[in-house]
C-alpha cells in the first residue's frame, strides 16, 4: 500500500471520501439487514403462535408429529434441500393420524424407489 506523502492532495481527500462512502454503506447494508432480520423474526413468531393454537386441540401424540415434522422439514431446507407440497401433504397424514408410520414409509418408498 502506498503512504500520501500530501494529505491535503485531492488524492488523499478522495481516499478518505471512498473510505467514509465504504463505511457508512455497510452500516447501511447492516442496517437493512438488521430490520429484514427482525421483520422475519416477528413473522415466525406469529406463525409459531399460531401453529400452537391451532395445536392446542390436538392429542399430545398429534402434537408431537407434527414438531417432528416441523423439524424434519427445518433440517432438509437448512441442508439446501426442498420437500414437495405432495410429500409435505403426505407427512401431514401421518402426523394427524390418518396413516400409520408404515404407510407413511411405503409412500415415501414408492415415490424415491427402495433402498433395501
Amino acid at each position: 500500500m502506498t503512504k500520501i506523502q500530501d494529505e491535503s492532495s485531492p488524492l488523499a481527500a478522495q481516499l478518505r471520501e471512498d473510505i467514509g462512502l465504504a463505511a457508512s454503506t455497510k452500516a447501511d447494508v447492516f442496517a437493512r439487514l438488521r430490520e429484514q432480520y427482525d421483520a422475519d423474526m416477528q413473522a415466525y413468531d406469529a406463525a409459531q403462535k399460531q401453529k400452537n393454537i391451532e395445536r392446542q386441540s390436538m392429542s399430545a401424540e398429534q402434537r408431537e408429529r407434527h414438531e417432528a415434522l416441523d423439524f424434519a422439514r427445518a433440517n432438509v431446507e437448512l441442508s439446501g434441500g426442498k420437500i414437495s407440497e405432495e410429500e409435505w401433504q403426505h407427512g401431514l397424514r401421518w402426523a394427524n393420524g390418518e396413516i400409520d408410520m408404515d404407510a407413511y414409509i411405503a409412500g415415501v418408498a414408492g415415490k424415491h424407489g427402495s433402498t433395501g
